[in-house]
């Protein structure tokens, strides 16, 4: 299958789609959310960590307020001036955006008025690999759809803390050596380990892996390189793309 991030993910009617990982979730929050949004879909972005709240623009609406029924009313505001809502609960000194509470997610999936609802669950200090501790991700019980990326740009770089975040919890959870590059085979036994990413997925939940950044020929042949390992470990099905090129396709 190829095509756009909407189609690739297979987003039906009505999805909470929580993103957990690295290598570009905050960039899928935004890719999925616009996609979903130009389709004229109710859409509301949101994080249960805390991402940096996002530039002005035409077409995203900042709504922070600790207060649910508040958060709401603004988010319906929102919507109804074609704004496409990011939420959090507090804006902090460094430009970083509160997430809410996994309850106030589950509160907006339920809401009749509102089609989508997209959550980046844990934070990976900008690299493109990590594994969770046990307070992350922090997954909402409404979540049908748990998606883990990876950047692919991953594969091969040296397992610390410069290039992988945590590698020491990478190391612990797939027997990699600190400082060795990070083999195919160590970042599938992370991804299926049962204390990894997709640990709380919910039942009847969709799982799906998105190898992002393949966006050249070395990363599309190193995407191939962890899929396969993956696939070999047991892994959820697999999406393969490069999410910051708008114009780009993706493959299962």
């Amino acid at each position: 299958m190829s095509g756009g991030l909407v189609r690739a993910l297979g987003i039906a009617d009505r999805e909470v789609v929580t993103i957990v990982g690295g290598g570009g979730k905050t960039t899928t929050l935004y890719r999925l959310g616009r996609d979903l949004h130009t389709r004229g879909a109710a859409v509301v972005l949101s994080t249960t960590t805390h991402i940096f709240a996002p530039a002005p623009t035409a077409d995203l609406e900042l709504v922070v307020e600790p207060d649910s029924t508040r958060s709401l009313t603004a988010v319906r505001t929102a919507l109804k001036r074609g704004r496409l809502p990011v939420v959090g609960t507090e804006l902090k000194p460094d430009g970083r955006l509160g997430g809410i509470t996994p309850e106030a997610a589950d509160h907006l999936a339920h809401q009749p008025d509102l089609a989508y609802l997209v959550i980046e669950a844990d934070g990976s200090a900008h690299k493109p690999f990590k594994a969770p501790l046990e307070h992350e991700p922090v997954v909402p019980s409404s979540t049908t759809l748990l998606l883990a990326v990876i950047g692919v740009d991953a594969l091969g770089m040296p397992l610390d803390a410069e290039h992988i975040h945590r590698p020491q919890r990478v190391a612990e959870l797939s027997g990699a050596v600190l400082g060795q590059p990070l083999s195919a085979e160590s970042i599938a036994r992370v991804l299926v380990h049962p204390l990894g990413p997709l640990r709380d997925a919910p039942p009847g939940a969709r799982v799906l892996v998105l190898l992002n950044k393949a966006d050249t020929p070395e990363r599309r042949a190193a995407a191939a390189c962890i899929a396969q390992a993956l696939r070999a470990a047991g892994s959820p099905p697999i999406v393969i793309g490069a999410v910051a090129q708008h114009t780009g396709s993706f493959s299962a």
